[in-house]
């Protein structure tokens, strides 16, 4: 469920996928453009019962809950939620609640590649120039050195271009993307 900044819950048209907290890929993924302040709301559980088109009683309860006062704490919400699902059903359940928030634009640096060996250099030395605008030049070793393991990766097993963003949050986040539309495989140790 999404809930807007004014507080209108609405469920997406998203395709159907495994529940959530199982390991049985593929994943489906879909891309929904929310504002600053939306509410994210996801749940896995007892559906509703085959061949029918009413909502399950958890999914009746979490609209309840996410659809009173936007303003609430997302702790708050959850805590709701088991305290009116929880006891009605003793099934296990699994809820996920984000927020999502915006951040400047001097806090995120991006950068696009061809995939060409040679751009990893590059790719180090614009994350190193970015690090020393943030005043993090204490990571410079260890950026360095993701940056140019997830870049040469991307080239090496990806189809380009290859992206690049660095993230100034809580921490430093470095996504590297390439434009292959293949999922990694998971494997186990």
């Amino acid at each position: 469920m999404v809930v807007s900044p004014q507080g209108k819950v609405e469920i997406p048209d998203i395709p159907a996928g495994p529940p959530l907290g199982t390991q049985h890929p593929p994943y489906r993924t879909t891309d929904v453009e929310l504002p600053e302040g939306t509410t994210l709301g996801l749940f896995a559980g007892s559906p509703a019962p085959a061949g029918t088109s009413e909502r399950s009683p958890a999914a009746r309860i979490l609209h309840q809950v996410l659809s009173s006062n936007p303003y609430r704490a997302l702790e708050d919400r959850c805590e709701a939620f088991i305290r009116a699902y929880e006891p009605a059903t003793g099934e296990g359940f699994l809820l996920l609640l984000a927020r999502t928030r915006a951040l400047s634009m001097d806090r995120v640096a991006a950068w696009t590649f061809p995939p060409d060996p040679a751009v990893v250099a590059t790719a180090r030395s614009l994350s190193l120039r970015q690090l020393a605008g943030w005043g993090l030049e204490e990571l410079d070793f260890t950026t360095e050195l993701i940056v140019s393991e997830l870049v040469t990766d991307a080239i090496r097993h990806g189809a380009g271009p290859v992206g690049l963003r660095l993230i100034l949050d809580r921490g430093l986040i470095c996504e590297v993307s390439d434009g292959s539309s293949t999922a990694p495989h998971l494997r186990y140790a």
